[in-house]
């Protein structure tokens, strides 16, 4: 979860940089997108291998949803200060390595489903 909380962090310290009004609404939404992301990922995987039922438009919105509500109420109760204190003192190769890094993983998470849904059906 630890990458979780940095994600939020380094997502909420940008949207408040740029003066947003609620940079917590970004950051719970990126989490929430970038772990609904992984999770069709999996369920993408099992499906290869376990036929499950293709209907589940209902599920994914579900999903979606309860992913939301678990991160807000996770995320509710820590304020910027309290993470800005974990990681307030990261030198400035770290920040931009993790930067690096947080802005792969955010490009991996969309990119599979999407090249999955364009070249998938025939692997």
């Amino acid at each position: 979860m630890k990458i979780f909380d940095y994600l939020y962090y380094r997502t909420y310290f940008a949207y408040m940089r740029k003066n947003e009004a609620t940079p917590w609404i970004y950051a719970t939404n990126l989490i929430t997108l970038m772990q609904f992301l992984n999770l069709l990922v999996v369920f993408i995987i099992v499906n290869k291998f376990v036929s499950i039922d293709n209907n589940l438009k209902p599920f994914i919105i579900i999903l979606f949803l309860l992913l939301f509500v678990v991160n807000y109420h996770r995320y509710k109760g820590k304020t910027y200060t309290k993470l800005n204190d974990l990681w307030n003192n990261e030198n400035k190769k770290s920040r931009q390595r993790n930067g690096i890094l947080i802005v792969l993983y955010i490009l991996i998470s969309i990119l599979l489903p999407i090249i999955y849904s364009i070249f998938g059906r025939n692997l």
